[in-house]
């Protein structure tokens, strides 16, 4: 009994379970099917638990796996639940502040965005944030600033006009520097600014980001995206309460050719 706590040797068929479960958990992942993905991965992940224990290595990636397959799935409970327990096993291998640590982090912090919880998601986004400020590369520039794209949603979704300002300069400033090329993010970017701005009573920086974001979205998007009608509203509002009522006029004809074509 005293041997079996300490831990016996596994035989080769109690050892290997979890590897068949992620053979198949990767054939799913190749064939697109997550439905059938996040089964082997929670299978694979249960028998690693039981096998190697919960803060084993291997343990911990299949753990951050069946994460991210759930969050893929919109899962967000399970998506939680999962890469907490990664996290904690990348924190006892790793150290709390090692760059391996936002793989989970960074993943987690999303998981709880989509349950809503702002405020842990915003702590885990930050500390996430921090990690990689420590590690400067170009690779993990370009991740810091999408961290602050999603820093710069949670802002907006809490309301507060001061940290979607700082949040919004700072990925723009980020992915400008990592030579970040999707144009219609950076876009989305200035817009939140922009309306950061008016509720800060900053008029002409509201215009001057708004001026961006129309530049970068009408060389994306057609008139009659509707992407596009939501962005000519916005604007027209914008530009109406910073007293630029011509410019907003211009802005409410489009919307109305663009509606007369749907």
């Amino acid at each position: 009994m005293c041997l079996f706590l300490l831990g016996l040797p596994l035989s080769t068929s109690q050892a290997e379970e979890w590897q068949s479960h992620y053979d198949l958990y990767l054939t799913a992942i190749k064939q697109d099917d997550l439905a059938a993905a996040v089964i082997h991965a929670r299978r694979a992940s249960i028998a690693s638990n039981r096998e190697r224990g919960p803060r084993d290595k291997q343990s911990g990636v299949l753990a951050y796996n069946l994460g991210v397959v759930n969050l893929e799935l919109r899962r967000y409970g399970d998506a939680a639940q999962a890469l907490q327990e990664a996290l904690l096993t990348y924190e006892t291998l790793y150290g709390p502040d090692h760059i391996q640590i936002t793989k989970p982090l960074t993943q987690l912090a999303t998981a709880r965005k989509g349950l809503r919880q702002w405020t842990p998601s915003e702590k885990e986004y930050v500390r996430s944030l921090q990690i990689l400020r420590s590690n400067p590369s170009k690779e993990n520039d370009l991740k810091a600033g999408l961290i602050l794209v999603q820093l710069t949603q949670v802002a907006e979704a809490i309301g507060d006009p001061k940290r979607i300002r700082s949040y919004g300069l700072r990925a723009l400033s980020e992915l400008r520097k990592s030579g970040h090329q999707d144009s219609i993010a950076v876009a989305n970017l200035h817009v939140a600014v922009a309306g950061a701005e008016i509720q800060l009573g900053q008029g002409s920086e509201a215009r001057k980001h708004m001026e961006r974001a129309m530049t970068l979205y009408e060389d994306q998007l057609a008139p009659d995206d509707p992407q596009m009608i939501g962005i000519y509203e916005f604007a027209a509002t914008l530009y109406e309460q910073t007293g630029r009522a011509s410019t907003a006029r211009k802005y409410r004809r489009r919307v109305e050719k663009a509606r007369q074509k749907e």
